[in-house]
């Protein structure tokens, strides 16, 4: 876990470093109701490695690459993202967590595997875990350095 702090610390130095404004971490009220929001929705409790992020920074925006949380921004809303991904029945199934204009980061709720998958192709599946810790570091390291596909796909 110390990773994904590391990391999520990192951008948010970064963006603050180019003038960006830094999200504040989230609230346990809102993390509370992002919680019930996600067992009532889902059956799916909020990832851990998710809860870590966003008690850093509600929702990250860094060189691309959106990380949900229940920021007011809409585009980094988890809730308000997934209710437009949810119009279209196929991606109905899994839960976005995060997206660039390259990727779209998701977890099959039936399943609860996690998933990254090319945006203009979302049928095809580059990585599957089940692990969140890997998942959400590979999100933060796509912000950060980019190359994930040489990473984690080879």
């Amino acid at each position: 876990m110390r990773s994904i702090i590391e990391k999520s610390k990192s951008i948010i130095k970064l963006n603050y470093e180019i003038g960006y404004k830094i999200n504040q971490p989230i609230t346990i009220e809102s993390l509370g109701r992002l919680e019930k929001y996600m067992i009532e929705k889902f059956s799916i409790s909020v990832p851990n490695s998710l809860k870590e992020i966003l008690q850093i920074s509600n929702g990250l925006n860094y060189d691309g690459v959106f990380l949900y949380g229940l920021s007011e921004k809409v585009n980094l809303n988890l809730i308000e993202v997934n209710l437009n991904w949810h119009t279209d029945e196929d991606f109905a199934k899994f839960i976005f967590y995060a997206d660039t204009d390259l990727y779209l980061f998701v977890q099959e709720i039936e399943t609860k595997v996690f998933s990254f998958r090319p945006r203009d192709n979302f049928d095809e599946v580059l990585l599957e875990t089940t692990d969140d810790e890997l998942f959400f570091q590979i999100i933060l390291e796509c912000a950060l350095e980019g190359g994930i596909e040489e990473k984690y796909c080879e």
